[in-house]
């Protein structure tokens, strides 16, 4: 059997430290709130994220480019491994569809 690895995206939400853990890495989706992108778990802590959106403000998710996608995913390819990417779902956002 080849090596394989895991690979998510940050809507998973998983904890950092499982992530380190676990070799699980992550490709962080982005959001743009209130005329600002800010990427998943930077810039922005999930209080102050809430807190803005109780007071209206209206997230949107953006998706990574074929680019960031190849770049995530080719240092596991070039060392021939096998590669399972678990994906948010394409019927809530675009960043599934995007290398998948």
């Amino acid at each position: 059997m080849r090596d394989y690895i895991i690979i998510s995206d940050s809507t998973t939400d998983l904890p950092a430290s499982y992530c380190e853990e676990h070799n699980l890495p992550l490709i962080c989706l982005s959001y743009i709130l209130e005329g600002n992108t800010y990427k998943d778990g930077e810039g922005m802590t999930m209080s102050e994220f809430y807190n803005k959106v109780r007071e209206g403000a209206m997230p949107t998710t953006s998706q990574i480019n074929p680019e960031q996608g190849k770049a995530a995913l080719r240092p596991y390819c070039e060392k021939g491994m096998d590669i399972l990417y678990i994906a948010f779902s394409p019927g809530l956002a675009a960043a599934a569809t995007a290398y998948v």
